[in-house]
């Protein structure tokens, strides 16, 4: 069964700082320690505005906590597994350098296999929170594709 939730809710409930921790997050495969984390939004999020967002996701259930085994007063973050999983299903494994020496073809065929594999993914899924999360990861993979060929040329007008 298909759930409809409006863009307006979901996009109320996932803000540019969610999805930003969200995606240093699916870069961690073992997942990051607060100050990890800090770091690698540096510039972008501040510690404050890390801490009550990260809260929210874990409330939220899109991200998780664990004790570090190394270090017992650590917690580490991590990405839902759920997420994760339809994440690598409908990215796949491409990265910058994969990105880089694509020809047009290459790069249709990488991006209309991306909104496919999305669309197949979201329609079975009932959390718009989700939906909206792998939603963000297409767009920005597609962007990439085509920031990938640099600047536009100038136009003729």
């Amino acid at each position: 069964m298909y759930w409809y939730i409006p863009i307006s809710v979901v996009l109320e409930r996932l803000s540019d700082h969610h999805l930003r921790i969200l995606d240093a997050l699916l870069a961690s495969e073992s997942g990051l320690s607060f100050n990890r984390l800090v770091d690698s939004l540096r510039g972008r999020v501040s510690r404050s505005v890390i801490s009550r967002e990260v809260r929210r996701l874990v409330e939220e259930g899109l991200i998780r906590t664990e004790r570090d085994a190394r270090h017992r007063q650590r917690i580490l973050y991590r990405l839902d597994g759920r997420i994760r999983e339809l994440a690598v299903r409908i990215l796949g494994n491409v990265g910058r350098a994969g990105r880089a020496g694509m020809g047009v073809e290459e790069a249709v065929e990488r991006i209309s296999g991306l909104i496919r594999r999305y669309g197949e993914v979201s329609r079975g899924l009932r959390d718009g929170l989700i939906a909206a999360y792998l939603r963000h990861r297409v767009l920005e993979e597609v962007r990439e594709i085509l920031l990938a060929w640099g600047p536009l040329p100038p136009s003729n007008g």
